[in-house]
């Protein structure tokens, strides 16, 4: 009774997810790689799914930037007056929606990488769906142009993953300065509990602007838009009139 219980609920599971993808939600995508379904509708969601988190990544960083500067402006003010209760009550405050925002920032990146590699599959199957359309072609001439258009297309395609990767790999750098940055404001606010802040500015500054400038880039180079018009499900479905 219940193995049947727990089938019916996985199914009934899998049905939601599919009526979302219908309607074109770009919600959660990864139920269908166990499924192996790929098709038109499966691509777009990727890809849409791709373009949200995209957008949310870059906010979330950018967002994170901001606390930093507040940060610094915080203990610029509590270290020219270090006996201000209420300053170094402001100061824990904004450290506090610091750590918060990174936490924040980490999760939207692992969000954003998990739907690159859903998209990534689904390109991957519709290249090896291409290209045995392809290969069952007989009219030679008709089969290398439609082989040159795959060939082409797929370049353009891996480029823009490429840049996908590299952004990643710049988000990663990123966070990382973020992480030291938050461990510097964590140990200023210990330092300024105890009246102590003046000598530990600069090393807290230096990690923090470079944090905010990491994570401002990060998030910018995420707003250049990864175009999706000529991806590959569009290309086949050319090809097979689909």
């Amino acid at each position: 009774m219940l193995k049947k219980l727990v089938w019916l609920t996985l199914c009934l599971a899998v049905i939601v997810e599919c009526a979302a993808i219908i309607k074109g939600n770009s919600g959660p995508v990864l139920f269908y790689r166990a499924l192996d379904i790929h098709n038109q509708q499966t691509m777009k969601a990727a890809e849409e799914n791709v373009a949200k988190q995209r957008q949310t990544t870059a906010e979330s960083m950018a967002n994170t930037a901001k606390t930093g500067e507040d940060m610094l402006t915080v203990a610029k003010e509590v270290a020219e007056n270090p006996e201000s209760k209420a300053r170094i009550s402001k100061l824990d405050q904004t450290v506090s929606t610091f750590v918060n925002n990174v936490a924040k920032a980490v999760h939207k990146r692992e969000a954003y990488a998990e739907g690159v590699a859903s998209l990534r599959e689904e390109i991957e199957y519709q290249e090896r769906h291409w290209s045995e359309i392809i290969e069952k072609m007989t009219d030679s001439a008709v089969k290398l142009e439609h082989q040159k258009t795959h060939d082409r297309t797929m370049r353009g395609l891996q480029r823009k993953l490429q840049l996908v990767d590299r952004e990643l790999q710049g988000l990663d750098a990123a966070l990382s300065r973020a992480a030291n940055a938050q461990l510097a404001a964590e140990s200023l606010k210990q330092f300024a509990l105890m009246g102590k802040i003046g000598g530990k500015l600069d090393g807290f500054f230096y990690q923090v602007r470079e944090a905010n400038s990491a994570m401002a880039s990060a998030a910018t180079a995420l707003l250049v838009t990864l175009h999706t018009d000529d991806f590959v499900s569009d290309a086949v479905s050319e090809v097979t009139g689909s």
